[in-house]
């Protein structure tokens, strides 16, 4: 029997704890607030042996330090719930991936293989998309050109033949879809063949054809709301998005008031306002808010972080000429 001290984290709704040894044996583990030796029984244990801790059940408000709630967890640890061959071998891999729920399951369980037993792995590139390294990591494959890899179909393959038949790519993070995700736009999901034809905006993953279609119609819809609440009249079109490509955020968008033209758009987290040179002068000038602007003779814009910001700064620049 193990004995773990693990302090959780306070303030959302979930915490996810690492243990220091690998279990797939939920029935083993006992969960205690260490300072009370009350039990504590709202926890689920993931495929990868993680255990999540739901803090939301937690009246954190009794605790004296309510950012440093200590548990005490014990559990028998277990080995792992398939054999090295299932996931470190080509015939392995091709036999348990048999959908995006099997891909993500072997993923986790070759991570604990390496972190939790200290496994080097084998590496392979699986349906074209990913890579899985020696340490049990999962990386997407970025192609050089457009068509990618997609001329010749493989389900899995070592890393070593992958090198051999193409040369001309790169790997690290990028958006790929899961078993649980479904496309806003299409409300389609993903198989095998296509899990890595997707953006992530934001929160949500799209299909890269619904994301020009999806992606437009919401950042029009939001930059709308924006408008409306400041204008009573004005009119809006999408103009070329300048911070950088239109699939990561959308189209930037002209509104034309009655005071005058505002080029507004999202750049990687925050909305830049800009008034052209037909609006009307004004007072504001951004000042106390620590974001980045500039308010001058040549050029008027300012950063917003949120919806409400952009709209009160809209609001302050027809408030006063």
């Amino acid at each position: 029997m193990v004995r773990e001290t693990k302090t959780i984290i306070m303030g959302s709704s979930y915490d996810i704890i690492d243990l220091d040894k690998y279990t797939t044996n939920k029935d083993s583990i006992t969960v205690y607030f260490k300072d009370t030796g009350k039990k504590f029984i709202d926890w689920t244990l993931s495929e990868s042996g993680l255990l999540i801790i739901q803090n939301g059940v937690i009246d954190y408000k009794s605790y004296e330090n309510a950012h440093d709630i200590k548990m005490l967890i014990e559990y028998e640890p277990s080995g792992l719930p398939l054999n090295l061959q299932d996931i470190d071998t080509v015939e392995g891999l091709t036999n348990h991936i048999t959908d995006l729920k099997s891909l993500e399951y072997v993923w986790k369980i070759r991570s604990a293989a390496n972190s939790k037993f200290n496994i080097k792995l084998n590496e392979f590139v699986v349906f074209n998309t990913l890579l899985f390294d020696q340490f049990g990591q999962c990386m997407k494959i970025n192609y050089a050109k457009q068509d990618g890899y997609n001329r010749m179909f493989h389900r899995i393959m070592t890393l070593d033949d992958f090198r051999t038949d193409i040369d001309n790519y790169s790997y690290g993070s990028g958006a790929i879809a899961l078993d649980h995700n479904i496309c806003p736009h299409c409300k389609q999901k993903w198989t095998l063949r296509d899990f890595g034809n997707c953006v992530r905006q934001r929160e949500d993953i799209y299909h890269v054809e619904c994301n020009k279609y999806g992606l437009y119609e919401k950042v029009k819809k939001e930059f709308e709301y924006i408008a409306s609440s400041v204008f009573s009249n004005y009119t809006i079109h999408a103009v070329r998005n300048e911070y950088g490509s239109e699939e990561y955020n959308g189209p930037w968008f002209i509104i034309s008031t009655s005071e005058g033209d505002i080029k507004i758009g999202w750049r990687k987290r925050v909305i830049e306002i800009n008034w052209l040179e037909n609006f009307k002068s004004f007072k504001f000038n951004g000042e106390g808010e620590e974001v980045t602007k500039q308010f001058d003779s040549k050029e008027r814009y300012i950063h917003a972080y949120r919806d409400n910001k952009a709209i009160e700064y809209l609001r302050e620049s027809i408030r006063g000429y």
